[in-house]
């Protein structure tokens, strides 16, 4: 924030003061300038999750200022000349309609412009937005429904090959039976963590018929030899 610290109390300016004193035989004792901190950026941090924002308070923002916490009359000139040209150029992007106008108010300076939008305006245009985007979302819906997709063509193409005589692999480099067990006990023990089934016993053939759905039929041996090998439960008696 650029407050008129500068100013003493008649308002002169104090680098400017000092010196037209000394020439007209004046001296007066100075304070040792102090190294001012660099201003707080916290405030920004909260505004991260804001939807809108009224355009007076965007001009702000893109001036590096804190609305909430300053006042017009402790503004320094250039600084409220800077915030008033981005007003300027904001308002004049909603009339060339580079904002959609669904909420647009009476009073100009509380017209609501998407954050979003607002960020991407103006890195398209050259102009600062200093709050900073929040971080990466988790997977969206539509990236887990690609995924369920992708799914569906792997077993797809499982299916295609249990058809050809061939044996569904999850590497070509492992032994076919062994590419097999892996699957399903990988999809058996899916289906267990959601408690689909008593046991996992079951959890294991439902995995198997859904990897080769006539194998019990076709083959009933192999079919078993998969269950016991890919069965967790090495208990005695166990079904």
């Amino acid at each position: 924030m650029q407050f008129l610290s500068e100013y003493d109390r008649l308002g002169f300016l104090v680098s400017e003061i000092y010196p037209f004193l000394e020439r007209h035989g004046v001296a007066l004792a100075r304070n040792e300038a102090k190294e001012q901190p660099s201003p707080s950026t916290d405030w920004m941090k909260p505004l991260r999750s804001m939807s809108r924002f009224p355009v007076r308070q965007a001009a702000w923002i893109m001036a590096g200022e804190d609305f909430d916490q300053s006042d017009d009359k402790f503004i320094l000139p250039d600084k409220k000349a800077e915030i008033g040209r981005y007003r300027m150029v904001l308002l004049d992007a909603i009339k060339a309609g580079d904002f959609p106008g669904d909420n647009w108010k009476f009073d100009p300076d509380e017209q609501e412009i998407p954050h979003e939008e607002l960020r991407e305006w103006c890195a398209r245009n050259d102009l600062p937005w200093p709050i900073p985007p929040l971080a990466p979302r988790p997977a969206t819906n539509d990236e887990a429904l690609a995924e369920i997709e992708r799914l569906k063509a792997d077993k797809a193409s499982l299916m295609d090959e249990m058809k050809e005589g061939g044996i569904p692999a999850d590497c070509d480099e492992w032994p076919p039976e062994l590419d097999a067990c892996f699957s399903i006990w990988r999809r058996a023990k899916n289906l267990w963590l959601q408690k689909k089934y008593r046991t996992p016993k079951l959890a294991v053939e439902a995995a198997i018929m859904e990897f080769y759905p006539r194998l019990k039929l076709e083959n009933k041996k192999l079919f078993e030899r998969y269950s016991a090998v890919c069965n967790w439960d090495k208990a005695p008696g166990r079904k």
